[in-house]
């Protein structure tokens, strides 16, 4: 992907590793962020930092990584736009 089409793309922070075919779709659509790769969590999420707009975790799993108050203070989205979560 050209380097200046991928800075212009909203930032998502990805928790856990997906099937290779979520992450393909994920980085046509976002600047993706992969957290599990880093070797220092804290140190890493400092460079994305404000600029992450949604965080993708695998049904739940690592979402207890993420503050969601601050999430919601950023109104980051919790579902794909377009889409519902509920009834």
């Amino acid at each position: 992907m050209n380097e200046d089409r991928r800075d212009s793309l909203p930032a998502l922070l990805i928790i856990a590793p997906m099937m290779p075919f979520v992450l393909e779709a994920l980085e046509r659509e976002y600047q993706t962020f992969r957290l599990w790769e880093a070797p220092d969590q804290a140190a890493f999420l400092q460079l994305p930092g404000p600029a992450i707009r949604g965080v993708a975790t695998n049904g739940g799993v690592g979402l207890d990584a993420v503050d969601l108050h601050e999430a919601a203070r950023r109104d980051a989205p919790d579902h794909p736009p377009g889409r519902q979560t509920g009834p």
